[in-house]
């Protein structure tokens, strides 16, 4: 197949038969002062940004919340929410909002969400606080009115536990085996009710991930676990799960679409680097991944990196309409990344872990109308 690849300032096309012309435009970046960012969100309409970051001030780690308009530059708006003993590559750095009772959750505690007020940051209550534990993950469904966290108990067990969105009462828990633990998260599906567990176990073949669906709606019940090769994240696009590896040598690594018998069926691919760690859903129309290189010295026994780029898919197609380079160069280090989308407007944003700045972005689409998978 004939590309024709135009080089336009910092913008990528892609043109492709049967693809509409897609753009990527750099439309904010975000210089925050302060400690390294542990999790970042987009407000409800995509003109805000709320960030979570940690500060060490004479060995204590701190923490703090702030709110950034992206459009007319309008005063920060910060809140400090107490200290914690996690370094912030440990802390699950979640953020959600409530857009029916105006709150943001904020996960970056170890044992507790904090519930905000999200007009003024102030802290409102916590919700799993006196419970010992250290949370990896949550979701948030509005519809159901319910929050679902997945943490590790001090038993070594993992509990996947749901609470009333509204007054953060415990409303159910299931238990899940934490032997050969390496990580956890989670995704969720609002319109179906359920929600994936990920967890990614050691063993003598190498890491594996163990895939549940549990279905929040009325009980809460979880299939058979199945085994699969280390996803690093799992996202669903409608009622489709996808998976993207946590394998960045191999170019051949496409975002997988997974079924609940653990088939997999590549669906989003990037044939010079593979698609790799990170992805997000934008607009319910496009896909968003990261799709670097990495190659290893079994010499020195280190790893350096060979390409270091963001691409983004329509729905429809497998291969990527746009491509950016990394805004933070090729020599950061790739698994720090992180993708937060927008689920109103065609906006994504690029973050990493332990950075101070924040890089906003807009895809233009060159067609009219709006295909959306629901």
């Amino acid at each position: 197949m004939t590309k024709l690849i135009l080089i336009l300032s910092a913008t990528l096309f892609i043109y492709l038969p049967g693809q509409c012309q897609v753009s990527v435009e750099l439309t904010d970046s975000l210089t925050l002062n302060g400690g390294d960012v542990v999790g970042a969100s987009f407000g409800p309409g995509g003109d805000s940004v709320i960030v979570q970051q940690v500060s060490t001030i004479q060995g204590h780690r701190m923490r703090m919340i702030s709110r950034h308009q992206t459009k007319n530059r309008s005063p920060v708006l910060s809140q400090d929410l107490g200290e914690i003993s996690a370094a912030p590559s440990q802390i699950c750095g979640r953020v959600q909002f409530d857009t029916r009772d105006d709150k943001i959750l904020v996960c970056s505690a170890y044992a507790y969400i904090d519930v905000l007020d999200a007009h003024s940051l102030r802290p409102l209550l916590r919700m799993g606080d006196g419970k010992p534990q250290q949370i990896f993950d949550f979701v948030m469904d509005e519809k159901l009115n319910v929050v679902a966290t997945l943490s590790l108990s001090l038993s070594r067990s993992i509990d996947l536990c749901i609470y009333s969105l509204s007054t953060g009462k415990l409303l159910g828990q299931t238990r899940f085996s934490g032997q050969n633990l390496s990580s956890m998260n989670m995704a969720d599906s609002p319109r179906t009710g359920k929600v994936a567990i990920n967890i990614a176990r050691v063993s003598k073949f190498g890491e594996k991930s163990s895939v549940s669906i549990c279905d929040i709606n009325n009980t809460l019940s979880c299939t058979k676990e199945f085994q699969t090769d280390r996803m690093n994240q799992l996202e669903f696009f409608g009622n489709e799960l996808l998976g993207a590896s946590s394998d960045t040598e191999s170019k051949n690594d496409c975002l997988v679409r997974l079924s609940s018998d653990g088939k997999r069926e590549n669906s989003y691919c990037a044939s010079d680097s593979g698609v790799h760690l990170f992805f997000g859903i934008v607009g319910k129309r496009y896909v968003v991944a990261f799709t670097g290189l990495t190659k290893y010295d079994r010499i020195r026994e280190e790893s350096t990196t060979t390409k270091s780029t963001y691409s983004v898919w329509e729905a429809e197609h497998k291969l990527p309409s746009a491509t950016l380079d990394d805004p933070y160069g090729q020599d950061s280090d790739q698994r720090f990344g992180r993708i937060v989308t927008s689920e109103n407007s065609a906006a994504f944003l690029l973050y990493k872990v332990h950075a101070k700045q924040l890089f906003v972005y807009r895809i233009i689409s060159g067609e009219k109308g709006d295909r959306r998978v629901e």
